[in-house]
């Protein structure tokens, strides 16, 4: 029986420990995961907590008591467990809030600790805290429930959150006022909420990793429509954002235009400079071209220094304006690794999508456009009409 006792004791912080080492490797081989550090950082602490409670009679911590330790990792705990949930889906973690509340936490502990030693006032205000601590990542979760899984985790952290509000309550009329170390780990208070809050943890565990696998996947989606460089679409996710479109039997019945430009004279960049400096250009550009479409489209780089935008539900005059903002834009972005009088300009040619078009047509159409204004003198936008009229020229400002 003593056996079977111990093996049940040890469950607990096996399982702690194995997903800790779980999430730490996740992170390790994906480091663009920066959540997974956090979680790993919780369930490592859970681990090392739990085996200071079974095992506190054999350590020796000198002037600090086990309960100190046991108590500040549990508070460590709440406080990973937010951050990474917040970063997780592109939150900013309340640092200064969680910070505030882990030094008022602790100093509550010290002070029930080295000033009044009250073991009981202590258990009560640690699980006030952390249950204080974990309150913000419940909104997070409430407001991103998508599927099974999103809510499985919001009613993990729920169950945390409330049994140790409710922990505190129920104790003040269960737990004996004059307890001790020495009775503290056979108080049922603690069994009966320590085994809730452990199984809890764990469960919380699997629809963690599910997220995280979940994320794995939509990340290498992302990566293969995305061009590595600027980080905007390349041609595979053009096409996709094309065809969804297409597919939309509402929005396929609005207008549809397409941009596509050319950075001006954008070999001699590499010739003369090289490609780490051609490189950074092209950043730049993508940012600049990103910032003034904002939401209104989706653009890609097709190839060197080719860009591509799609403008979804847009007149033609409005793609147009769009065109000649983006040049404007992109002739007063300078480059520190090029001659202060160096101009990076660009030219332009737009073109309307007709419902029956393939991507290519549209494209093809965009191109006569481009090469139009590259042979009127470049650093300018022209239209395509269906009649092959080039037309709606915007001259340098």
């Amino acid at each position: 029986m003593h056996v079977e006792l111990d093996i049940f004791k040890l469950f607990m912080p096996l399982n702690f420990g194995f997903f800790g080492i779980t999430f730490l490797l996740i992170f390790l081989l994906r480091k663009d995961s920066n959540y997974m550090l956090w979680f790993a950082a919780a369930y490592v602490s859970a681990f090392i907590g739990s085996l200071i409670e079974l095992f506190h009679e054999r350590l020796d911590f000198g002037p600090l008591r086990f309960d100190d330790i046991s108590n500040g990792l549990y508070l460590f705990i709440s406080i990973s467990s937010v951050i990474g949930i917040a970063i997780s889906h592109k939150k900013e973690p309340p640092f200064k809030a969680l910070s505030i509340l882990f030094i008022m936490g602790y100093m509550c502990q010290a002070y029930w600790h080295y000033g009044v030693n009250d073991l009981y006032i202590r258990i009560l205000v640690t699980d006030v805290m952390a249950s204080l601590l974990m309150m913000p990542v419940l909104p997070i979760l409430w407001n991103n429930r998508s599927n099974l899984m999103s809510y499985g985790l919001f009613w993990c952290f729920a169950i945390i959150v409330a049994n140790n509000m409710i922990r505190p309550i129920i104790g003040i009329f269960i737990i004996d006022r004059n307890i001790s170390l020495e009775t503290y780990a056979s108080e049922p208070y603690v069994i009966i909420f320590y085994f809730i809050s452990s199984i809890v943890a764990i469960a919380m565990s699997f629809p963690l990793l599910v997220k995280v696998a979940i994320n794995i996947v939509e990340n290498y989606k992302l990566e293969t429509i995305k061009d590595p460089l600027t980080g905007l679409l390349n041609r595979r996710g053009i096409r996709q954002y094309f065809d969804e479109y297409q597919n939309d039997e509402y929005l396929c019945d609005k207008g549809l235009y397409i941009i596509q430009l050319d950075l001006d004279h954008f070999k001699r960049i590499n010739d003369n400079y090289g490609h780490t400096v051609g490189d950074l250009v092209l950043k730049r550009c993508a940012k600049t071209i990103v910032s003034t479409i904002q939401s209104q489209g989706a653009c890609a780089r097709f190839g060197g220094e080719e860009f591509i935008i799609l403008l979804p539900n847009q007149t033609q005059q409005v793609a147009l304006l769009l065109a000649n903002n983006i040049r404007q834009k992109l002739a007063l972005v300078r480059h520190p690794e090029l001659p202060a009088d160096y101009e990076s300009t660009a030219s332009f040619g737009v073109a309307a999508v007709q419902k029956h078009h393939e991507l290519e047509q549209a494209i093809e159409n965009a191109d006569q456009a481009l090469y139009a204004a590259k042979d009127a003198g470049r650093n300018m936008v022209k239209a395509y009409d269906m009649n092959n009229i080039l037309a709606n020229k915007l001259k340098v400002a």
